[in-house]
């Protein structure tokens, strides 16, 4: 464990992963925002071509699309780990921020705002924006704890972070040869792991209702 006593490993470990998480989360996030908004605000060819390439990404399983990229660099840290799951992990937000500007940009606010000579990127940032993000911004969240296992069961295939970085997944990879005699050594990062995603997801959740009990109290 690099001479470092368990508890240390784990604690340390913690910020690799959650810089993964919420990196690959904050970055898909701005992208899918970025891209819903042009797909859902204007449609014709800009639409299809966004929507085309949104199908070929999510065609590819996330988990096999980072093996076969990872598989193929000698050296992986994390900031390219976290790139390689941003590349895989966009579409699906993208969809939901395109549907729901769809939804939104036939409306009169956004027509009367056309109307007073508002340009289109104006528009979107100041009306359609605010009023499409929640459910991006809910998914997203939800996403972090993914993220974080997904990071995990890379880097303890061997194809994801590499020492003398650590991460929670590493330990898991480290710590199976002793599991037999020093079961503790796998059973602290993986109790880490599984708080941190549930934390995660429960956090997601608790924001969903939020926004479920507000949209139905207005």
């Amino acid at each position: 464990m690099q001479g470092c006593d368990l508890y240390a490993s784990v604690i340390y470990g913690a910020a690799n992963s959650i810089i993964v998480g919420i990196t690959v989360t904050v970055v898909t996030l701005l992208i899918a925002i970025t891209l819903g908004l042009l797909a859902g605000y204007y449609g014709g060819w800009i639409d299809t071509v966004l929507s085309r390439v949104s199908e070929v990404v999510v065609s590819v399983p996330l988990l096999l699309g980072a093996v076969l990229v990872l598989n193929s660099v000698p050296t992986r840290n994390v900031w390219l780990v976290s790139a390689v799951l941003i590349a895989f992990s966009w579409p699906t937000a993208m969809r939901v921020m395109r549907t729901s500007t769809i939804s939104v940009r036939s409306r009169s606010f956004i027509t009367a705002a056309r109307s007073l000579g508002l340009r289109d990127w104006r528009i979107m940032l100041t009306h359609v924006a605010p009023n499409t993000v929640g459910p991006v911004i809910v998914l997203a969240t939800l996403q972090v704890g993914a993220v974080i296992a997904s990071e995990a069961t890379l880097t303890y295939l061997g194809i994801g972070l590499q020492a003398p970085a650590l991460s929670w997944g590493l330990q898991l990879s480290q710590a199976e040869p002793y599991f037999a005699s020093a079961p503790h050594l796998l059973y602290a990062p993986a109790a880490a792991l599984t708080l941190a995603v549930a934390g995660f997801i429960l956090l997601g959740e608790a924001i969903r209702q939020a926004g479920f009990h507000s949209t139905n109290s207005a």
